[in-house]
């Protein structure tokens, strides 16, 4: 970790005119072209406040001042060189609409479309309205923001709306590119290297899950099917975080446990590896930062039925500790090594970006459903103040349905 963090010092500023994609940028573009009408890869949140209740134009002017401190930003995909890389635009020019509408949540819907990585702005934000409400939109490319970078964007825009002043990245993303491009040269990434040979070397088969009908390869945007389950009635947030605590583990180990055990009985092994997620900002320095900075991690687990089901959830917490400790050699190289998917994924979200708070109001996030899948079973689990504990599954159904 210290060696990663003198080689961050080491990249800052250093000016180029195209920056490589990180790994995990490059999973996301090599996914978009294979599908680039799809909207698999937009991060689109909403909120609804009382029409007037903000200022729209105040509104308008701190999201400018908030695009004009992050530079990812200003990015777009260059493929001059025959490889895509980022490049800098001098500015940003994009509008910022207020729209009358007859319906929000449709408004929503149709807010949503593609982004053309290498002619697109890869954000979009706008303003409906629609009697006396108004709701706010915004929609980034996974490819420059993450989860995280939402509620770095949702702060800054508070805090500008406020008059206040925005705090200037320390390292953006561009820094954290050429981070990535030296850090296979470090020991640290030899030894991740090492510790996913150890594991995937030894595991015979992987964890697949069976269709019930063929794939249509004629169809380009893989259609999502989705559903969402409610716990509410059930066991609330509160509850989970009292069991976590009691076995001395994680609400976030609790569900990943149980969804490795659920894929091991639905596949019938007593072995399993899920994908999951992980922020990637190994630094506070980075805590101010807006990209992709998400990692995917494989997590192995060795189903033992002897085991007590605190013994079998601290292996998990052990398994996910060790992995995260060892993040540093990206997926995509390990799904050429080993053969993995990210087909099978948990992300934890929590409440991260679930209110914004702006001008003395909380305003709730409203998820607006992608018509295009990411991968066969991607589980989210958000927590919700008025429902408790929502969990979200987003499950993509084989479009021979």
């Amino acid at each position: 970790m210290r060696n990663s963090k003198k080689l961050l010092d080491m990249c800052k500023d250093e000016k180029r005119e195209l920056y490589p994609l990180t790994p995990s940028q490059m999973g996301i573009y090599l996914s978009c072209m294979q599908n680039p009408k799809g909207t698999m890869y937009n991060i689109p949140c909403t909120y609804v406040f009382d029409k007037g209740s903000l200022d729209t134009d105040r509104l308008i002017n701190a999201v400018r001042k908030t695009v004009d401190n992050h530079p990812v930003m200003k990015i777009f995909i260059d493929n001059s060189t025959g490889s895509p890389m980022m490049k800098l635009r001098d500015s940003v020019d994009f509008d910022i609409p207020v729209v009358q509408v007859d319906n929000l949540e449709q408004a929503g819907k149709d807010f949503v479309k593609p982004f053309d990585l290498e002619k697109d702005v890869l954000f979009r934000f706008a303003v409906f309205e629609c009697g006396d409400k108004s709701m706010f939109a915004m929609d980034f490319h996974h490819i420059i923001s993450d989860g995280t970078s939402v509620s770095v964007i949702c702060n800054d825009i508070a805090l500008a709306y406020d008059g206040k002043e925005l705090e200037p990245e320390k390292f953006s993303q561009l820094d954290l590119s050429v981070f990535e491009e030296k850090l296979e040269e470090t020991e640290e990434y030899q030894k991740s290297k090492n510790y996913y040979d150890s594991i995937f070397s030894a595991v015979e088969s992987k964890s697949e899950i069976t269709e019930d009908f063929a794939e249509d390869s004629e169809v380009e945007d893989k259609p999502n099917g989705s559903f969402e389950l409610s716990t509410n009635g059930k066991f609330s947030v509160e509850d989970v975080r009292n069991f976590a605590l009691a076995n001395q583990i994680t609400p976030y180990t609790v569900f990943l446990g149980a969804y490795e055990y659920a894929v091991a009985k639905f596949t019938n092994q007593s072995e399993t590896t899920v994908c999951t997620v992980t922020h990637g900002r190994f630094n506070k320095q980075l805590k101010n930062t807006v990209g992709m900075m998400v990692r995917t991690l494989p997590i192995h687990a060795n189903i033992d039925e002897e085991d007590t089901v605190s013994d079998y959830l601290k292996k998990i917490r052990r398994n996910i500790k060790e992995t995260v400790a060892n993040d540093w050699y990206p997926f995509m190289k390990l799904a050429s090594d080993y053969d993995l998917s990210a087909d099978i994924m948990l992300a934890y979200q929590a409440d991260i970006f679930n209110t914004f708070k702006i001008g003395g109001q909380a305003l709730k996030l409203k998820l607006v459903p992608l018509k295009s899948a990411i991968s066969k079973l991607n589980v989210m689990v958000f927590e919700s103040e008025t429902i408790c504990s929502k969990r979200k599954l987003f499950v993509r159904l084989p479009t021979a349905f």
